[in-house]
């Protein structure tokens, strides 16, 4: 544990060096910037940090359901909110990068000790849970291709761009992961009774 905590360290460490070498506070989020930011070490540390936190999980599973993690999702949300950024690169770079990649982290980690959720909330999350990796892999592009068009900042930007992601999201999923997710001989069948 103590090997991979340094790794995550480590790795989140040269993602705020190569980021506030790469991208500037004030300018605008474009295609450029995006994959000035997406290079393979930023990608390393959030990979890093997600094993260390399921090594946690494996190591600390009893703690699951304890209410401490309620309190903590809660606090790094409060920080999170907090931390003023004047542009979306502003959001990766200098104190309130770090602030906000710390903050980010413990969310994702403090959840995980979360109580099971039921009912609607447990449904809602099996259902972001299938759109997941499409949302990972949309989102940025569609930010981007929001802001080109000079859309006002803030919460109607946010808004919708949350909305068209989980829409493509939602297409990506229906018309091209379950379609490659089922076994061939399934797939077969499935033409053969459409």
């Amino acid at each position: 544990l103590i090997k991979l905590g340094l790794l995550a360290a480590a790795s989140a460490a040269g993602t705020i060096l190569i980021t506030n070498q790469n991208l500037t506070a004030g300018e605008p989020m474009t295609a450029a910037t995006w994959a000035s930011y997406a290079q393979a070490g930023t990608l390393f540390s959030y990979f890093a940090a997600g094993c260390l936190i399921g090594e946690i999980y494996l190591r600390y599973g009893n703690l699951k359901g304890n209410a401490l993690s309620l309190f903590v999702v809660t606090l790094a949300m409060i920080v999170f909110a907090a931390v003023p950024v004047e542009t979306a690169t502003g959001m990766l770079t200098g104190v309130s990068g770090i602030v906000l990649m710390a903050s980010t982290i413990t969310i994702v980690a403090a959840c995980a000790f979360l109580p099971e959720p039921a009912g609607l909330v447990l449904w809602v999350g099996k259902w972001l849970g299938k759109l997941s990796y499409a949302i990972y892999l949309l989102h940025p592009i569609v930010y981007v291709g929001i802001a080109q068009p000079n859309i006002e900042a803030g919460f109607g930007r946010i808004a919708f761009t949350i909305l068209l992601t989980l829409v493509l999201a939602i297409a990506v999923h229906h018309q091209i992961e379950r379609r490659f997710a089922s076994p061939p001989a399934r797939r077969e069948q499935q033409r053969s009774v459409a």
